[in-house]
């Protein structure tokens, strides 16, 4: 007889039964018995990582092999938690108030977004900044040149008006709430990265590389710690040169926009960070810029951007083209006049070979 492990539930979705534990569908199945007897072997990876020992049903029927039948306040436990659900807009809702607690540092220091391309996590994450009013390190750097450019210590200033340049001169030197890297970023311009906005909030977008690499992700354990101070270290001072120590404290908030699946994110940087996982099957991506649309292109009119969602909608199973850039280039296909037949166009545009 097996020894007693984690008890998963079997829920019948279509014409397919699920095997679910914790949320997480295991394995799925035309054949209700499948599970009980792949439990019983040990031979299905997922099943066994998960230790699943037993099952109860949905439906409250009873498990084929006595063996697995768990006990009856398991299956009240088991049976009476259901995993809640949320919907596309509470979720974006939920998202905006779990990026503000990771930016305002409170509480969290960290956190990874998860999902497709083309959703709205990057946006979800500036419009939070915005709202917050804090300044794109890029953009105030751009400023900060130049006001520096206008001021000049002029031969005749006395002490007083001297300082005071001198210290708007200061000014510009360290400016900016954030900065977004994107692309790709070596373990060592992690490093340097690090440093020079330890005290700022640092948006990760679609960088997956620092994400990837072993030593990376090493510099960046200690970034996102839960101690009360964070250490970061690195050894090799030559790479660097002289300009930077050799470990410094980071004081700084992270955040991930990823298209990687979560399981694929390194366990060392899960654990350390709040997790959000915006994935969306396509209908639920469809019903997300529907709630939005107003704000798509809002000098573009309501009509034609309801032309454009509504094609997409239509044509929803045969393109994975299902996001917001492809709304956008659908909007520009739909206004553009010199267009004969707009939705074959588009189609054309969106309908992979």
């Amino acid at each position: 007889m097996l020894q007693p492990g984690n008890i998963a539930i079997v829920k019948h979705n279509g014409s397919k039964y699920e095997l679910q534990c914790g949320g997480k569908i295991l394995a799925r199945s035309s054949d209700r018995g499948y599970f009980e007897y792949h439990i019983a072997k040990r031979d299905v990876p997922k099943i066994v990582e998960a230790n699943i020992t037993s099952v109860i049903y949905e439906d409250g029927s009873a498990p084929i092999n006595s063996m697995m039948t768990p006990s009856a306040s398991a299956v009240a436990a088991i049976a009476g938690s259901t995993v809640p659900t949320f919907s596309i807009d509470e979720r974006f809702e939920m998202l905006d108030e779990l990026i503000t607690m990771v930016i305002n540092g409170n509480n969290h220091k960290a956190m990874v977004i998860g999902g497709k391309g083309g959703i709205g996590k990057s946006f979800a994450v500036t419009k939070a900044l915005d709202r917050l009013n804090k300044i794109d390190t890029a953009k105030a750097s751009a400023a900060a040149a130049e006001l520096a450019k206008s001021i000049t210590i002029e031969v005749g200033d006395n002490e007083d008006e001297t300082q005071e340049k001198v210290d708007k001169l200061s000014a510009t030197a360290d400016v900016g709430d954030y900065r977004i890297i994107k692309g790709y970023a070596t373990a060592s311009a992690l490093y340097r990265l690090l440093y020079e906005n330890r005290h700022r909030v640092i948006i990760f977008d679609d960088c997956d590389s620092v994400l990837r690499d072993s030593d990376a992700v090493n510099v960046l354990k200690s970034a996102l710690d839960s101690s009360d101070e964070r250490w970061v270290s690195w050894n090799t001072n030559s790479v660097f040169g002289s300009d930077l120590p050799p470990c410094f404290k980071f004081e700084g908030q992270v955040i991930f926009v990823t298209n990687m699946d979560m399981e694929k994110v390194p366990e060392p940087i899960l654990t350390r960070c709040l997790k959000v996982n915006m994935a969306m099957s396509p209908l639920q991506r469809i019903e997300r810029m529907r709630s939005v649309l107003v704000n798509v292109m809002p000098d573009i009119d309501q009509q034609f951007k309801e032309d454009a969602l509504n094609l997409l909608e239509k044509h929803v199973n045969v393109t994975k083209n299902v996001n917001f850039r492809a709304l956008i280039q659908t909007i520009g296909i739909r206004i553009d006049p010199a267009t004969k037949n707009w939705e074959r166009l588009a189609l054309f545009s969106l309908i992979e070979s």
